[in-house]
């Protein structure tokens, strides 16, 4: 939601941003203070501009306490219905939540009670009758006015509805004394009665901004019951035919469904081919996954996506002549662009010619820099990172995972197939890197699931066991990922908890390809005839 935004300014590491929808502040200011001069107008912008300035404030209060208990905020955006503090995670413990939270309200508090004292020591407004005078520019009422918007900034960000700070708040104290899950299901519940309260007033008091407020307050508490929030993306997605949706919940058999309608009705749609191509490559269905790619190319020979994946899997099937091919086409497709460098960079390293790789990636973050490419320049310095640590270069490794963790620091964590199957062949650098993003975010329930289906591909199977038994106590509505664990616990040869493991998966996964690999995997089982 909060995506494209304008740098205006930099608090320390933190970047202050406007988000695009600002601009819509203007029609809104001109129909609700109608000015009439030149001077009204300017008032009522400065006006605005003043309360946004309190809202900024407001984030910056979440931002320095954030940073005392060594977390991270990157930005902090603005838009229409007020600002948010972009933090990398949580804090280790809910106390540090809960001061977190309730700083933001606090600052406008105490603003509001200044700036009523003011008013009160002056007059202004005229609440004492007084004669005290204020330059036309800035009348005597909008000092009270600005007084009584700060206190009401922070007491309606204290009613306890998540994502507000007052539902924070409920959630750190709630966590304090039930702990994390039970808390999350309490702020979600309590959330949803006050949220749908608020939503119900909007419509009879015909309020549509605060009706659009409460639907987005609604959809950020659904975060927090996640079998809810699937539940009701799997309704929409099955309502609207969109198998996006269910890529997103990665259930990926309905999606499959849906997109081989999509090419029986149009079977000249290359992305089509290329989206379940994508999908076949995540579930290791390779053979699959290569005939849709030949599909996408044979209709669009120039389909740069699908060279991609067509050398993504020739890798994975460990066939480096066939990868190569994909890298020169992709060249010719897109000549100096900084994945084919990096790609390049990949195979040069797997073939041990580390210091041509090294040139590789070195080409490729200059391509990066010129791109302005922010999501390839993490792999770049991650693909970087490991070409050092193959040359024995441990201590320059360990500085390029700073910098990938710097470039997008909520995506540092996430390794989806391609990716884990380029860094599984290093299980030291992958040890180390992962100990590296828990020291940043200890609490990042992803951090052991990733882990483990890496140490899944790189055959350290008790590794895998015990990263997935660390992910299922984070959060219940993992148990489905028991599927890998007990592949893990086949490979070490406990058939009996592999069993266990897969009867689970198929017990409560709402995904039917888990449902489906868990009941073949069972039936192979010596132990389940």
């Amino acid at each position: 939601m909060l995506t494209g935004s304008l740098l205006l300014a930099r608090f320390g590491a933190t970047e202050i941003r406007l988000h695009w929808s600002m601009i819509l502040i203007i029609p809104y200011v001109l129909i609700t203070f109608q000015p009439t001069s030149l001077i009204g107008g300017a008032r009522a912008f400065l006006l605005v501009g003043l309360v946004f300035f309190f809202v900024l404030l407001h984030e910056l209060g979440h931002t320095l306490v954030a940073r005392a208990f060594g977390i991270r905020v990157p930005s902090v955006v603005l838009w229409p219905l007020g600002g948010a503090a972009m933090t990398e995670r949580e804090a280790e413990k809910p106390l540090g939540d809960l001061l977190i939270a309730a700083a933001g309200p606090l600052v406008n508090i105490l603003l509001g009670g200044a700036l009523m004292l003011l008013v009160l020591a002056t007059g202004a407004s005229g609440f004492l009758g007084s004669t005290v005078t204020f330059p036309e520019v800035f009348p005597r009422r909008s000092l009270a006015f600005l007084a009584v918007t700060n206190l009401v900034l922070g007491l309606t960000n204290l009613i306890p509805i998540y994502p507000l700070d007052g539902g924070r708040i409920f959630r750190a104290v709630t966590n304090m004394i039930f702990g994390q899950e039970r808390s999350n299901l309490a702020t979600f519940w309590l959330s949803l009665v006050l949220g749908g309260a608020m939503l119900v007033w909007a419509v009879f008091a015909r309020s549509w901004l605060l009706a659009f407020t409460a639907v987005l307050l609604l959809a950020g508490a659904a975060s927090l019951n996640q079998p809810f929030l699937a539940g009701a993306l799997r309704l929409y997605a099955r309502l609207t035919h969109r198998p996006e949706v269910y890529l997103r919940l990665a259930d990926f058999d309905p999606a499959l469904a849906l997109l081989s309608e999509r090419i029986d009705a149009f079977p000249r749609d290359p992305v089509a081919y290329l989206q379940r191509g994508y999908i076949y490559f995540t579930m290791d269905d390779l053979l699959h996954a290569m005939a849709d790619a030949d599909r996408a190319l044979n209709l669009e020979p120039n389909y740069l996506q699908a060279v991609l994946l067509k050398g993504a899997l020739y890798y994975a099937m460990e066939n480096p002549a066939g990868a190569w091919m994909c890298v020169e086409r992709a060249e010719m497709i897109r000549p100096d662009w900084s994945m084919t460098w990096v790609n390049r960079a990949i195979l040069h390293r797997d073939e041990g010619n580390l210091d041509t790789a090294a040139g590789d990636i070195r080409r490729a973050l200059e391509r990066a820099a010129e791109e302005q490419d922010r999501a390839g320049l993490q792999l770049i310095h991650l693909v970087r990172s490991s070409i050092l640590y193959r040359q024995g270069r441990v201590e320059e490794a360990q500085a390029a995972w700073e910098d990938a963790y710097n470039t997008a620091p909520r995506d540092a964590v996430i390794f989806p197939s391609d990716r884990q199957r380029i860094f599984s062949s290093d299980w030291g650098w992958v040890s180390g890197y992962f100990a590296f993003l828990e020291s940043k975010t200890p609490a990042a329930p992803l951090i052991p699931v990733m882990r483990g289906e890496i140490a899944l591909r790189a055959g350290q199977w008790q590794q895998a066991v015990d990263d997935f038994t660390r992910a299922m106590k984070q959060q219940s509505v993992m148990q489905d990922i028991c599927l890998y664990r007990g592949q893990a616990y086949e490979q070490l040869g406990r058939a009996d908890l592999a069993e266990q493991d897969y009867r689970t998966a198929i017990k409560v996964t709402q995904r039917a390809h888990i449902r489906r690999q868990a009941q073949a995997r069972l039936k192979a089982l010596p132990t389940a005839a």
